[in-house]
């Protein structure tokens, strides 16, 4: 029985600091989904965003995507660099969008 209650505190010592890890990674990604639903109702539902700033933001949206896509692939997942600088880049674009969307065209 002390082996097993020591077994179980072990792992989750271990297993305790890759939670925020998974937790980080599946935040930016709800980012992501968020931001580019952000821009399409921008587009289409409210009129708020031209097309020329729709494109220069999925642009900018695609961009972010394939970095955090290419800091995925690299075997290492994405270390707190990688991610701050995804989550700076991502916090840009959010604030350009809130401003491309209530612009006076």
């Amino acid at each position: 029985m002390n082996k097993l209650l020591t077994s179980i505190v072990f792992c989750a010592v271990i297993a305790t600091p890759l939670i925020p890890v998974a937790a980080s990674a599946d935040s930016l990604a709800e980012r992501e989904v968020n931001q580019e639903r952000r821009l399409y109702d921008g587009l289409t539902d409210r009129g708020e965003l031209n097309r020329q700033e729709y494109f220069n933001l999925e642009r900018r949206q695609e961009s972010i995507e394939n970095q955090l896509q290419r800091n995925r692939l690299d075997g290492n997942g994405l270390n707190e660099n990688e991610r701050e600088r995804i989550n700076d880049r991502l916090n840009n674009l959010s604030e350009s969008i809130y401003r491309s969307k209530h612009d006076k065209h």
